[in-house]
């Protein structure tokens, strides 16, 4: 089958199917969705989730074991959807992307806009010196121009001399990259197409009006925290954190003595990101080494979390203010990821950061919905987006599956109607 879709053909009326799969450093999710008839949409018939093993702040460490977490969060995902995938779409993170801005210009041929001119244009904008060891994952128009004219979204046919764009480029280390692909591929999966998991949550939990008029989305994860930042309808800044879930947990252990899974608990359960919100009742806790359980307060364990949760706002505050992006958020910011969960982190945000902050999951209604409406699934639900984007434009074979072309095509597509 084609492009992350697989075809049911126990039933007289062919249906067609996407996947995808957010992996993360502490969890996989997969689902599998059914497109509906005209692709304008779809239902999501298969979850599956597994703990994830062999991945650290999104870069794989043991091939064998992310083999094994993929496969076993696929399979879950397959029996529940009753169908057999073969492509699925990949969400990609780790400290290891950077992305900068780039801009090219060309003479329009014919004194019209064609697509060929758009091509051109985009691939002068990435004919910058990139270090051999880096691999494009993203080439996202920003504006296009023409001539004086700017703040053009799609230039397609419009009349001029002079074509120019501004991109925004989105770099991943090339071998953790492969690593990423191999692992799936592993799975007897071929992979659909990689997405940066920040853009993937982007597309789920976004609304058309947050994008144009400005807003940060923030994804915070176990192993890193994604930035995504939007204006006027396009994205305008990325980064990735490297903190996040995994270090609140990892100083609960440390503070208290307990093993990583008692503080991860301790964190999901009781933790609160704001100690005046804290309350004064006992939590009981097991010491690592220790027979005897000990009990603390809720305070005293927000007293633990809030610092490092401010650090990461910090952290975030220097990335806005190294954007040159901060005053133009509009609509503010939007929290999303399994650790945003926590109760005050919104609270915490916009004390540090001055912008109004929402915490929120996927924007998606149907079926599973109760499921894949918590945060912990937008990147799964954006992929999903992201791929029938890009497949419900494109027209079926004979066979049945979709024409698709190169993944760079696709992501041009996406953005010049999305964003």
């Amino acid at each position: 089958m084609k492009q992350g879709y697989t075809k049911n053909s126990t039933v007289r009326e062919q249906k067609e199917y996407i996947a995808a799969v957010d992996m993360g450093s502490s969890q996989m999710h997969v689902l599998i969705a059914e497109l509906s008839a005209d692709r304008e949409n779809f239902e999501v018939r298969g979850v599956g989730i597994c703990s994830s093993r062999g991945l650290h702040r999104g870069v794989v460490i043991n091939i064998e074991e992310t083999v094994r977490d993929i496969y076993r969060a696929i399979e879950e995902a397959e029996k529940m959807a009753q169908v057999k995938i073969e492509r699925i779409w990949v969400g990609i993170s780790g400290e290891h992307i950077s992305s900068h801005n780039s801009d090219g210009t060309v003479p329009i041929q014919n004194q019209e806009v064609s697509q060929e001119d758009i091509e051109r244009v985009l691939e002068s904008a990435q004919a910058v010196l990139m270090k051999e060891d880096l691999a494009r994952l993203h080439v996202i128009p920003m504006e296009y121009k023409i001539d004086t004219q700017g703040g053009i979204k799609d230039p397609l046919g419009m009349s001029g001399v002079r074509l120019e764009v501004d991109v925004h480029i989105i770099t991943g280390l090339d071998a953790a990259v492969q690593n990423v692909s191999k692992c799936v591929r592993r799975c007897g999966m071929e992979v659909a197409g990689l997405v940066m998991l920040g853009l993937a949550s982007s597309a789920a939990v976004l609304t058309a009006d947050e994008q144009e008029l400005g807003v940060c989305l923030v994804d915070i994860g176990m192993g890193t925290t994604d930035l995504v930042i939007f204006n006027k309808g396009s994205v305008r800044h990325t980064a990735v954190i490297p903190v996040a879930g995994e270090h609140i947990t990892k100083d609960i252990a440390i503070a208290f003595g307990t093993s990583l899974s008692d503080a991860e608990h301790l964190k999901i359960e009781h933790g609160v990101a704001l100690r005046q919100l804290a309350e004064s009742r006992a939590i009981e806790i097991a010491s690592t080494g220790e027979q005897m359980k000990k009990s603390i307060s809720q305070q005293v364990l927000a007293d633990v979390i809030e610092p490092r949760v401010e650090e990461l706002f910090s952290l975030i505050q220097e990335e806005l203010n190294a954007s040159g992006l901060k005053e133009s958020l509009s609509a503010g910011m939007v929290l999303t990821g399994g650790t945003s969960r926590m109760i005050g982190l919104g609270r915490l945000a916009e004390e540090v950061l001055h912008l109004r902050v929402r915490q929120r999951g996927a924007l998606y209604r149907g079926s599973l919905q109760e499921v894949v409406v918590e945060p912990q699934w937008a990147g799964a639900v954006g992929l999903l987006k992201w791929a029938l984007e890009q497949e419900r434009k494109q027209p079926k074979s004979a066979g049945g599956s979709l024409n698709i072309k190169n993944n760079l095509e696709l992501i041009k597509k996406w953005f010049k109607k999305s964003f």
